[in-house]
């Protein structure tokens, strides 16, 4: 994943893509099991309407999602 920005006192508004490897990593690759400095974000307009549940295949494995999901909603 790749997350680019410019602000624009700094001229810059090109960025070259590195070149494809591979190299498969995914999300869970850098998320912690148990981060010890995690925050949790409370805010009254944000509307959680529904649960996520990873589902199993007919053969016993994870079905992940391979689409955005959204389960809830803010302001």
């Amino acid at each position: 994943m790749y997350i680019v920005a410019f602000h624009h006192s700094l001229g810059k508004t090109t960025f070259d893509f590195p070149k494809q490897s591979d190299r498969k990593v995914s999300l869970a690759d850098f998320l912690e099991d148990s981060p010890t400095d995690a925050k949790i974000t409370e805010r009254d307009d944000i509307q959680i309407y529904r649960e996520f549940k990873l589902e199993e295949s007919l053969f016993g494995t994870t079905e992940y999602p391979n689409k955005p999901i959204q389960i809830g909603i803010v302001k």
